[in-house]
């Protein structure tokens, strides 16, 4: 059940960040269709953990506080 919500919350995420980013590609028209598919099936796929992974403490020591304190 709780592997069902996952998928389902999981494909409701994506259809709104999908919906909202062609809206705003309407006005900018800088993607394509494929392209904003992608990139809302990447961060709806990845969770803060991936993120955060992605955070170098030398570059960003602020943010890297405030994240992992």
């Amino acid at each position: 059940m709780i592997s069902f919500l996952g998928i389902i919350g999981t494909v409701i995420g994506f259809l709104l960040m999908s919906a909202y980013i062609i809206l705003i590609n309407k006005i900018f028209n800088v993607l394509t269709l494929t392209e904003i598919l992608i990139l809302s099936s990447v961060l709806c796929a990845t969770d803060t953990v991936a993120a955060n992974a992605l955070i170098k403490a030398d570059k960003f020591p602020v943010l890297n506080a405030v994240l992992f304190g």
